[in-house]
């Protein structure tokens, strides 16, 4: 049975889970620095008065499965939880995620709640094995990576 179960059933789920993953792909482009980041989330905020919470997905190349808006704000503060994060990045079959949000307040520095919630969201990353690459905070022309400020 185990053979059997080995040869013929395993083969077709991966088989399947490659063309899933293939299906989803929105960009042969892989996310190699932050400037990259920095313009694919800046073209997905349509109202700078108010905070939006991004993620997008990553293979295992760092190639983008899909870009989406989680959570939009207020003028000062965006609700996100490492769930609703998680969710989506489990269902579109990620390696790894960077997240990002705006400031509209025009100052991309990270708060002290910016860093809380991204240690919050790579520990639950590590244990769900999915690696939280970097997370954004950025205005309508510049832009602060957590991981190169060594906060993440």
């Amino acid at each position: 049975m185990t053979k059997v179960v080995d040869e013929i059933i395993r083969p077709v789920l991966v088989k399947d889970e490659a063309i899933v993953a293939e299906k989803l792909r929105v960009t042969t482009e892989a996310i190699t620095e932050p400037s990259i980041a920095f313009k694919m989330f800046k073209d997905k905020v349509t109202d700078y008065f108010k905070e939006h919470f991004i993620i997008c997905c990553l293979d295992v190349r760092n190639r983008i499965i899909t870009v989406e808006v989680i959570s939009v704000g207020t003028l000062t503060s965006s609700l996100v939880h490492p769930r609703e994060v998680f969710e989506l990045a489990i269902k579109k079959h990620s390696a790894s995620i960077m997240i990002a949000h705006n400031h509209p307040s025009g100052d991309c520095s990270p708060s002290e709640d910016d860093i809380k919630i991204s240690k919050r969201i790579y520990e639950a990353g590590k244990i769900l094995g999915i690696e939280l690459i970097d997370h954004i905070v950025f205005t309508g022309n510049s832009y602060c990576s957590l991981k190169n400020k060594g906060l993440i």
